[in-house]
Order: C-alpha cells, then structure tokens, then sequence
C-alpha cells in the first residue's frame, strides 16, 4: 500500500546513483580531452654513440598505431610504432656504410614535447632523443 511518503533510503539511494553516474560520466570526458596525441610534423635532435644528429619526422596516429616517416643525413625512412598512454614507441630501419640497422625509439609524450631514449642494433649503441612538434 502507498502512503504517498517517500522512504528516505529510497531519496539516498537515488541521489547516490545520480552522482555516481554523473562523476563517471565526467571522467570518461576528461579522458577522452586529455589523450595524447602523437600526430603532426616533429623535429628530433638525437645524441647516440657521442655524434648528435637531427631528423624531421611525419607521424600518423591512429588509435594505438603509429606510422610515418622521418627523414635525417641518410635518407627517408618508413616509421612504425605504438602509443600507450603517453609512452611512444617506435622504430625504422636505416643503413650505415652497407650494414642495415634498425633505430628504435622509446619516450615519453608530454604536449608537444617527446623525449626518450634510443637503441641502434645491431651496434648495441645506445643514446637520447629529444622531440618538438613543429607548425
């Protein structure tokens, strides 16, 4: 039978929902503005093996997938990699004096800013890369 009152757990429980949904809801839209997006033109300076060097590269992201290409003092190269939050990796393949090697990139996305660090094999050197997105 109803009595036309309202049960005040009933009020509790309601409001409690509606503010749980809300929050999740907020979260959800701060996450999707705030991911990063690895996309554009970028300038690499790279110190490896006590030589610096400076590459131009063109990302394409698209989910977790990265491609594109950079372009340094030995030519153009096919890029691929992933993103997985703000860590990005990837790698290319290269050539130095007839020995095909393959450069790989492991960094930190921070706006417009990449940073990390990077392996060239089969030489087993190993240096550091610094990135900004160019206009």
């Amino acid at each position: 039978m109803c009595t036309g009152k309202v049960n005040p757990f009933m009020k509790l429980l309601v409001a409690s929902l509606t503010l749980l949904s809300t929050l999740s809801f907020a979260q959800t839209v701060a996450q999707t503005a705030a991911a990063p997006d690895a996309s554009g033109k970028w300038k690499l300076h790279l110190s490896v093996g006590g030589s610096d060097s400076e590459m131009e590269c063109n990302f394409v992201q698209a989910g977790a997938d990265l491609s594109g290409t950079c372009k340094g003092e030995a030519g153009e190269a096919k890029v691929t990699g992933k993103i997985d939050g703000q860590q990005v990796k990837w790698s290319q393949p290269g050539d130095y004096n007839g020995t095909a090697l393959l450069l790989s990139f492991d960094g930190k996305l921070d706006g417009e800013k990449i940073s990390g660090n990077t392996t060239v094999d089969p030489f087993g050197v190993s240096g550091t890369f610094d990135a900004s997105k160019t206009k």
